[in-house]
């Protein structure tokens, strides 16, 4: 009897095992087959192509084994001067990390009391390295009848590969001669903020506006504070021209992962999607290269996992229009014409400046016009540091014209906001230069 149950479980186990192979081998059949249709229809559109292959296994091993490079060497540079108040800005930016690392839900007086204790840990050291220097970032006063003056706070939300190293190194260097901080979030692949983290942000920004002249910067996607009944601080941002954002992210991410785990420890399918060259990822509609339809990450962990595993599994297409779009759920929703409407909405009524890459001069100008709190001198200050980059490794401007028109068209909801910015921004440039001329 005990043979016969053995013989039975084994036989259970083994057709268990020949399901799992069949439908793995059958996807692998339909995915390729898929693929190969894409291929003849671009074919039978476009005529031959050929894959630029970047990545070999040898340029693989190469980067792997390069010296891990300082992306941030530009700012980094520019912080460690003799900034007076650099110590204060470590110990607020480590109180923030501790906020963010919480994952129990919290009620809003703790929330509170996450923030008040974070200003008033360097309280001492903040009111001590102001009688150093002329100009401090030390607010004396931020009381009004009003409540809470958010003027002494601005957000800059950054959106990756888009001249951000480079408005670190300006703002680091100003808030030396202007007198504020500079707060740098530590959680690069934490963007969409959870119901604990968007309110304890919320708090420890109306603490910092009547503590220090603040300027808060991090790679995540736009907060509306009033939803929780919280004071909106100023915001900026940097938008680039979305094909080019596309091509530059989509190295520089293979770059960072070469550097933290090398081909021997990737498995087939993960050396495959890192290898993988641009066009053949826009050709075969890749996960990286389509749009519409994909539901960005919300939960922290699935979001942080990226920079534990370094897995090129936890690459996903373009989510530049949720740094103006924010939070709602439409929002997440890549291609969804609410979520345009609602990111046009933010970039007209709650960014004070959104600046273009491609326009850096016209972008200063406005800066230091709109906000000379924070960005006077900005203009002769980027004249004279131009060169700072956050350069790739790796970086191909031989996409053909076909594959280039084809990723514009999948980004057009992108290239729609990237139009309006650069309306508004040539606006407020003229309103300027009329002002100067008159």
């Amino acid at each position: 009897m005990r043979s016969g149950s053995l013989t039975k479980n084994c036989t259970t186990i083994l057709a268990i095992i020949v399901t799992i192979w069949f439908c793995s081998h059958l996807f692998f059949v339909v995915d390729e087959g898929y693929r190969t249709a894409l291929r003849a229809a671009w074919r039978a559109n476009y005529g031959h192509f050929n894959y630029n292959m970047l990545l070999t296994p040898k340029k693989m091993q190469e980067l792997h084994g390069m010296k891990r490079r300082d992306f941030l060497q530009g700012h980094n540079a520019a912080r460690n001067s003799d900034r007076p108040w650099r110590k204060i800005e470590d110990m607020l930016e480590t109180s923030l990390v501790h906020m963010f690392d919480r994952t129990d839900p919290m009620k809003g007086w703790e929330l509170k009391k996450l923030g008040n204790s974070a200003w008033k840990n360097v309280s001492k050291e903040l009111k001590l390295a102001s009688k150093k220097v002329e100009v401090s970032p030390l607010v004396k006063d931020a009381s009004s009848d009003k409540g809470v003056d958010m003027s002494n706070v601005l957000v800059y939300n950054r959106i990756p590969k888009s001249g951000s190293t480079m408005m670190l190194g300006l703002l680091y260097e100003l808030g030396k001669s202007l007198g504020y901080l500079v707060l740098r979030g530590k959680y690069h692949s934490y963007r969409y903020f959870g119901k604990n983290d968007r309110p304890g942000l919320g708090y420890f920004l109306e603490q910092a506006s009547t503590r220090a002249k603040t300027v808060y910067v991090q790679h995540q996607y736009y907060v509306n504070f009033t939803l929780h009944r919280q004071q909106q601080p100023t915001y900026i941002n940097i938008m680039r021209d979305p094909v080019e954002h596309l091509i530059s992210s989509y190295y520089y991410k293979r770059t960072v992962i070469l550097q933290n785990k090398s081909p021997q420890q990737m498995t087939e399918e993960e050396r495959r999607i890192v290898s993988e060259p641009l066009e053949q990822c826009v050709i075969e509609r890749r996960l990286e290269c389509v749009y519409y339809g994909y539901t960005v990450h919300k939960n922290k962990t699935d979001q942080l996992e990226f920079r534990k595993t370094w897995s090129p599994t936890y690459l996903y297409p373009s989510d530049v229009l949720l740094y103006f779009c924010g939070h709602d759920e439409e929002c997440t929703q890549l291609g969804n014409p609410l979520a345009l409407q609602k990111a046009k909405h933010n970039v007209d009524k709650n960014f004070a400046v959104v600046g273009l890459l491609e326009h850096l001069n016209e972008t200063m100008a406005v800066l230091e016009h709109k906000l000379p709190r924070f960005f006077e001198g900005a203009q002769k200050l980027y004249r004279e540091n131009s060169e700072v980059k956050n350069k790739n490794s790796m970086k191909t401007n031989s996409l053909s014209e076909p594959v280039r028109l084809a990723l514009k068209k999948r980004l057009s909801s992108e290239y729609e906001l990237y139009n309006h910015i650069k309306q508004k921004l040539f606006k407020q440039y003229a309103e300027i230069i009329g002002k100067n001329i008159n």
